[in-house]
């Protein structure tokens, strides 16, 4: 997949809606580190957690999007994954299959 086409920017665009919409937990986060903070601070603190964790959750996503494109890394992935599910999913008292 080429990097400067408009289908590669649209699908990062919609990737980047859909993990803002679902980013909700980071204002819980933001506003239980700003509680206790002096007076005028909150709003600051706020403002500052608020930029940085939409732009940190922007950058991230490009860079997910650009390692997806290298060939096989999905493959790799899913390889590194199995790798841990024999001791997960075997009840160790019993032995199991969860």
């Amino acid at each position: 997949m080429e990097i400067f086409t408009l289908q590669f920017w649209l699908s990062v665009g919609a990737i980047i809606l859909m993990d803002l919409s679902l980013g909700g937990d980071n204002a819980v986060v933001i506003a239980m580190a700003s509680n206790r903070l002096p007076e005028k601070e909150p709003k600051k603190a706020i403002l500052i957690g608020t930029i940085g964790a939409v732009g940190l959750r922007m950058v991230l996503t490009v860079v997910a999007v650009w390692l997806l494109t290298i060939p096989y890394l999905q493959v790799l992935g899913g390889i590194l994954l199995i790798s841990p599910l024999p001791s997960t999913s075997w009840h160790r008292e019993t032995k199991t299959l969860i």
